[in-house]
């Protein structure tokens, strides 16, 4: 029977400090370079778009 070792990925997600990406198989998180340069904070409605 053959092993199961699960793919590492990262999820990047937008949160109030800005873009952090999450580590699946190390459970870290820490921001990614846009956020760290960016430095400004962004809301949940910037986010929100409209289709005409």
């Amino acid at each position: 029977m053959e092993e199961f070792k699960a793919k590492r990925h990262a999820v990047k997600r937008m949160t109030r400090k800005g873009l952090v990406e999450t580590d699946s198989r190390e459970g870290r998180v820490k921001e990614t370079a846009e956020a760290k340069s960016d430095g400004r904070r962004i809301n949940e409605a910037d986010f929100v778009c409209t289709i005409i």
